[in-house]
């Protein structure tokens, strides 16, 4: 999910400043256009574009915050961060955005924003000088974008920058309900007046059928378009891993795919689809089993809380599967498996395919719950129907007889349970038609006690809840019933803490993967319970305070990494000008330089300006001239190599505001770079602003112990 924010906000924020030619042909632009607005934004997306996101900001007010509070996060300070979130404030309603990479040379990916703007009292024009130049005006390394302007009338204008020889920055066009925004000149002019015959990114294979299978009310869609990528894709080496690896996945499988998510009442629901391909030759030929109804899961539920079903014709289609996919590398591997196999079944006298994994059919279940009288604290069991249960127990003894296995046998209530010995903790029997294994006797005996009284006529509410609403045909599917879980294991909600235990109160978690046509489907799923007490709002606004709670998390966590980030690149630069202080006093009778200036000067190579940039905010000096007032570093001059290995050496200019911590990073004379707290990093950089002749952090603590003695 932050990916996709990540992108959207990227991608309305233009990046980058771009002056190409166009992808689509010059003669697109020169016919007949469509009328009105478009019903479908994509249409306005070049079909060569291998991902689309489409966002609608209508109404829609968590998943605005959600933005706002990201945007923020990633913000210098307060007037940045106010100003995105009036841009996404002003955006009045859908928008689409499309990326057209290119594998070869990423760095010049085209990029479409389309813009639905046919909200009444809506002035695109207004919108462009009061709140999208605003925000691009701050972006850059010293505000390099701060004079963008505005140039052009009527339906196409484009934002030129005065700083770079007033090179196009984007292209925008409008033309009836549709204003889009391009870094490509003719993008924006063939997507505006695109003609009936053109084709879009919504007539890419397999898009619009993947338009159908998502949810027309979803606030945020993705669709990706695999061509584009696979068409510029080299041929891997022979016999490498790339080859290997592209066998197994086979890439042109996937025909296109699509994702969502979307919350309503008290349900959390995230969803994705792919379009196969007639025939395919990968992995994704495992999906070729229609889809079926769990009975095993219906007979754990109340007993389990967390249940996965995999629905199989027999347990024989894992190993031809797999068999399958390497004749694509090399017949023989599968040659060999048979041949092997059918000397195993000489010497062990039985049908291992038909007597062992032949009789796991239909469907396989695994079952979890908690278990304090275990370490780890978790208890496990996958049940299985069988074909015939005395046909798999014969077999089995065989085996145990070839292989020299001994197992502990027990009867408990009419059922005979095998156990390993120990130390190993594994345990199996037979129920009627069912085959049982799990982690030890106890939970192999109650699993089999439960089966014995007929558990299909005790129903599970929530189960059947959840398995009716994300697909009950299907041949993966994943549910844990949550009320049952905090029953179980009380001690979860108090470990989830306040905030989040409302959450835990009941309800479902799922998911299931199905299969339609050429269809392969994902669906997940979170159903919140019943309000705690004394929350009522909890009932219709469950998913939304779930929303709200993970984006302030979500965005808290950003905020950190953000920050950190940006301080382990100003201790990076000052540890590579260190580097570069030592390697020319190598060559200057082992003395530092003079100045960075002279430095910089003198060895561009040897120091970059880049390395003078403040991390914080971008801003840098673009000649050695103008270190003094934008560099981000101070130097002390006149120490050597040879100084004192505790002396200040380099410091950042000023102290930051972190996340918990103020201060700044110093270089020392010994080549180690640290962060140090305030005050003392304070008191460090006015020590060296004085020009006092130790700087160390022992003389900034003593001398702020003398400020602060009474």
């Amino acid at each position: 999910m932050s990916a996709i924010i990540s992108s959207l906000l990227a991608l309305l924020l233009f990046q980058g400043q771009v002056d190409h030619a166009t992808s689509r042909p010059a003669a697109a632009e020169s016919s007949g256009s469509r009328n009105g607005p478009r019903a479908n934004l994509l249409e306005a997306v070049p079909v060569d574009a291998s991902l689309a996101i489409i966002a609608d900001l209508r109404g829609e007010s968590i998943f605005e915050d959600m933005l706002k509070a990201i945007a923020r996060s990633q913000s210098s300070g307060d007037e940045e961060a106010e100003k995105y979130a009036e841009l996404l404030d002003s955006i009045p309603g859908e928008i689409a955005i499309g990326i057209a990479p290119d594998p070869r040379t990423p760095d010049e990916a085209a990029f479409v924003v389309v813009m639905d703007v046919t909200k009444p009292g809506f002035d695109f024009r207004d919108w462009l000088d009061r709140r999208l130049l605003p925000v691009l005006r701050m972006q850059g390394r010293r505000k390099r974008l701060a004079s963008l302007r505005i140039e052009g009338d009527g339906g196409a204008f484009r934002i030129v920058n005065p700083h770079d020889d007033n090179k196009s920055f984007a292209y925008v066009s409008v033309r009836g309900g549709t204003a889009v925004l391009a870094n490509r000149a003719n993008l924006a002019r063939t997507a505006a007046a695109i003609r009936e015959s053109d084709k879009s990114f919504a007539d890419a294979p397999g898009i619009r059928r993947i338009l159908r299978d998502l949810p027309k009310d979803a606030p945020i869609k993705v669709l990706f378009n695999p061509a584009p990528i696979l068409k510029a894709q080299k041929p891997p080496k022979k016999r490498s891993p790339d080859e290997l690896l592209q066998q197994i996945l086979h890439p042109e499988d996937l025909v296109a795919a699509g994702g969502f998510i979307r919350w309503r009442g008290r349900t959390v629901e995230l969803g994705a689809c792919a379009q196969l391909a007639d025939e395919c030759k990968g992995i994704a030929q495992w999906f070729d089993r229609p889809d079926t109804e769990s009975t095993l899961m219906r007979e754990l539920a109340g007993e389990f809380p967390v249940l996965f079903r995999i629905g199989l014709t027999s347990l024989t289609a894992l190993p031809d599967g797999i068999y399958k996919i390497t004749d694509n590398l090399d017949e023989t591997i599968s040659t060999e498996y048979r041949e092997d196999l059918a000397d195993f079944n000489k010497t062990t006298g039985i049908d291992f395919n038909a007597a062992v994994l032949g009789q796991i059919r239909e469907e396989m279940a695994i079952a979890v719950r908690p278990d304090f009288s275990k370490q780890p604290p978790v208890a496990w069991t996958l049940v299985a129907r069988i074909q015939n249960a005395e046909t798999l127990e014969n077999a089995c003894a065989k085996l145990a007889e070839h292989f020299d296995l001994a197992f502990d046998a027990r009867t408990s209530e009419g059922i005979t349970i095998r156990s390993t010995p120990q130390p190993t903790q594994l345990a199996w029997c037979i129920v009627g038609n069912r085959l049982v294994v799990a982690d030890s006797f106890a939970t192999v005996r109650d699993v089999a006690r439960h089966l014995k009284a007929d558990p299909t006529g005790k129903k599970s509410e929530v189960i059947e809840r959840g398995t009716r609403e994300i697909g009950a045909a299907n041949q993966m599917m994943l549910l844990t019933d949550v009320g049952l879980l905090c029953r179980q294991a009380p001690m979860l909600p108090a470990l989830a803490g306040p905030r989040f235990s409302p959450l835990l109160s009941g309800g479902y978690l799922g998911a299931s993967v199905t299969r339609r046509d050429r269809g392969v489907h994902l669906n997940v799923r979170w159903e919140l319970g019943g309000p705690a007490a004394g929350n009522d709002d909890m009932i219709d606004s469950g998913a939304d305070q779930l929303i709200a709670n993970l984006t302030e998390n979500l965005a808290a966590s950003l905020a950190v990494a953000r920050h950190q980030r940006q301080r382990i690149i100003g201790m990076t630069n000052l540890r590579s000008i260190t580097q570069s202080f030592y390697i020319y006093a190598q060559d200057h009778g082992d003395r530092f330089p003079e100045s960075i200036e002279a430095l910089a000067a003198e060895n561009p190579d040897l120091l970059p300006l880049a390395l003078l940039a403040n991390p914080y905010t971008q801003d840098g000096p673009e000649s050695p001239g103008e270190i003094a007032e934008y560099g981000h570093v101070l130097y002390r001059p006149g120490l050597t190599p040879k100084s004192a290995p505790d002396e200040i050496l380099l410091a950042e200019k000023s102290v930051q505001a972190g996340i918990g911590t103020n201060g700044a990073n110093f270089s020392f004379v010994d080549g180690h770079c640290e962060f140090i707290e305030e005050p003392v990093a304070g008191r460090l950089i006015e020590m060296i602003q004085a020009g006092e002749p130790i700087v160390t952090v022992a003389a900034a603590t003593a001398s702020l112990d003398d400020s602060n003695a009474p």
